[in-house]
């Protein structure tokens, strides 16, 4: 493969922002890649630009991550919680103190709608 601005020499790397392929004299090192001296396309900019991106995507990643699983451990043990609660919950509804009760307030329900 030849260099884009210089046919007669080998390339040796490809730009990160704009694909091209350029030669030792045309690349500029940027942070995770390399990027072509092309003024008009702001490549070096770019790359930079983007390396900076891509940097605040990984932080951002790890925040969700650590969130969201701090989410499922608080859903976990609040579902554990109602689970190991459920049969007192089962047990005072099935009581007769319970069934008084829902008896009573459908009685009054039904004697405030013939009012």
């Amino acid at each position: 493969m030849k260099c884009f601005y210089h046919p007669e020499i080998e390339a040796v790397a490809i730009c990160k922002n704009c694909h091209k392929a350029i030669c030792k004299d045309c690349l500029v090192e940027v942070q995770n890649g390399v990027a072509c001296k092309d003024s008009i396309n702001n490549c070096v900019t770019e790359v930079e630009r983007l390396n900076r991106f891509l940097e605040r995507s990984k932080i951002m990643a790890e925040r969700t991550s650590t969130s969201f699983s701090r989410t499922i451990m608080f859903v976990g043990f609040l579902g554990l919680f109602f689970f190991l609660k459920l049969p007192d919950f089962v047990a005072k509804v099935d009581s007769p103190a319970w069934r008084q009760k829902q008896a009573n307030f459908l009685a009054n329900c039904h004697d405030r709608q013939n009012h």
